[in-house]
């Protein structure tokens, strides 16, 4: 079933329509002369680029599961199942790492350009903050428009064949699209979780969601009404390095975790400094996107840091403390028997994701020193760990490192029998 009013933009660019997000708007505000001079722009570009677009092939998929990963981190969050499921997985994306089918710009404008007077329409009928989202991403839009509009059409030409699209990013970027797309076509749609989550995330829409723990459910069901069947599974990226002999070996190695929010530059700075000093041997780690002039004032130091292409769960392993900021690395640390240290170094403990809150890390280090002080105190980790059995369903059970075996399980049952 095709969208047809202003819900569709809203559903395919949620991170920045879902208020509880709370994302800043850009300054920028596009007008309705801007509208109709961009509209007439891409015709020009699309005409003059005619024999690119027609190069663009309708798709029909042919294997049972479509997944969408766009991002290192979900891909990690998939690729246990799709390798499980072989040659009964497709795959989009629209990072050209992980596959050389991309749609080109040109044709991703003309298939937008179907929804140009609706995009007018849209300009007057959203109202509010609604209005000013509209305003502000207005050129964004047509890349999504444009993916959805060529994928809902490739699924319902692929009804025949496939039976659920997948994805673990459940508000933003192709990921988005595809579900609204496939759920558009009449395809199931699953929803499988990367990451922690807190109760700004919106309210789940998936047909199926496989979460990692009861932790994530509550704050899934106290974001709003939900007709998603849940199942908690754990996380499957975490099965190997479960099995892992080395996740009881003890490391040495503290890792300086460092990301895109709620990390303060001169504190960790500060903080390796002091590590330095005290010849404790450490490796930073810095978000894929963290920009280069910051990762080179801390390289510029000759310290040690961590390669784009080395996965987080090796170099969780290879340390035997993590101190970060607000991030999911943190819960990850014990998860795998490793000693997480929470430093806000904004001098703000916002605890995000609860881990403090529950217990699963310490009072959160408002200061270097406070980290060194944590450093040195004993830590339980088993009783830690069990605390983040909240957060991981698993742990502790006979199904720790099986969560990519009890989803082939529920797929088994629910989609080809469903």
């Amino acid at each position: 079933m095709k969208q047809n009013s202003h819900n569709l933009l809203k559903e395919l660019d949620l991170i920045n329509f879902w208020e509880p997000f709370g994302r800043p708007i850009p300054e920028m505000r596009v007008g309705f002369r801007e509208i109709i001079a961009d509209q007439r722009k891409k015709h020009r570009e699309v005409k003059l680029a005619k024999d690119v677009i027609k190069q663009v092939k309708p798709k029909t998929f042919t294997k049972p599961y479509v997944f969408s990963f766009n991002t290192i981190n979900q891909r990690e969050a998939l690729i246990p199942l799709f390798e499980a499921l072989e040659d009964q997985a497709d795959l989009i994306s629209e990072n050209p790492d992980f596959t050389e089918e991309q749609l080109p710009d040109a044709f991703l404008k003309s298939e937008s350009l179907k929804y140009s007077s609706k995009m007018l329409r849209w300009f007057y009928s959203f109202k509010g903050r609604d209005k000013e989202v509209f305003r502000s991403r207005y050129y964004n839009f047509y890349r999504r428009l444009g993916q959805y509009n060529y994928y809902r059409q490739a699924f319902e030409r692929s009804k025949d064949y496939v039976k659920a699209f997948i994805a673990s990013n459940d508000h933003s970027g192709l990921s988005q699209v595809g579900f609204v797309a496939a759920r558009d076509a009449g395809i199931k749609t699953i929803y499988i979780q990367h990451a922690s989550v807190n109760e700004r995330f919106p309210p789940l829409k998936a047909d199926v969601a496989f979460l990692d723990g009861e932790n994530a459910k509550e704050k899934y069901l106290s974001s709003g009404k939900t007709n998603t069947d849940i199942h908690l599974v754990g996380a499957m990226k975490y099965d190997k390095y479960l099995k892992s002999r080395e996740i009881d070996e003890k490391k040495e190695l503290v890792g300086v975790c460092f990301g895109m929010v709620y990390h303060e530059v001169d504190k960790n700075f500060e903080l390796c400094e002091k590590l330095e000093e005290m010849k404790i041997p450490f490796c930073m780690r810095f978000h894929p996107l963290m920009d280069e002039a910051i990762q080179k004032r801390f390289s510029d130091r000759g310290w040690e840091i961590s390669s784009k292409d080395e996965k987080a769960g090796h170099f969780i392993l290879r340390c035997g403390k993590i101190i970060s900021g607000d991030s999911n690395i943190l819960l990850e640390a014990i998860i795998l028997k490793r000693q997480p240290i929470y430093f806000a170094s904004t001098g703000e403990n916002i605890d995000y994701y609860g881990f403090v809150k529950e217990g699963i890390c310490k009072e959160a280090c408002l200061t270097v020193k406070e980290v060194i002080q944590q450093y040195g105190e004993p830590f339980e980790i088993a009783v830690r760990r069990d605390r983040a059995k909240r957060y991981q369903n698993n742990l502790g059970t006979e199904f720790e490192g099986k969560g990519t075996e009890l989803i082939l399980n529920v797929l088994s049952r629910k989609i080809y029998n469903g």
